[in-house]
């Protein structure tokens, strides 16, 4: 069986799952707990926040649909 895949470019991240036939997209987004303040100290750490599940048929279709321009930078 297929191992689960990951791709990334700038802001977004994907995984596909070959299991379901489903590519999960996720925007990273800042953790700042305190917003934009200095002090107390921020992670400013990037997190995954879900944004849509596709259904695909291969990983092929799945890399193709993630550098598309339908998952946008």
């Amino acid at each position: 069986m297929a191992k689960p895949k990951e791709y990334k470019k700038d802001g977004w991240q994907g995984i596909w799952r070959p299991e379901r036939k489903v590519l999960d997209m996720y925007q990273m987004l800042r953790d700042d707990k305190y917003g934009e303040a200095l002090m107390p100290k921020n992670t400013g750490r990037l997190v995954p926040h879900w944004v849509r599940s596709v259904d695909v048929r291969s990983e092929r279709e799945a890399k193709e649909y993630f550098e598309s321009n339908k998952v946008r930078t």
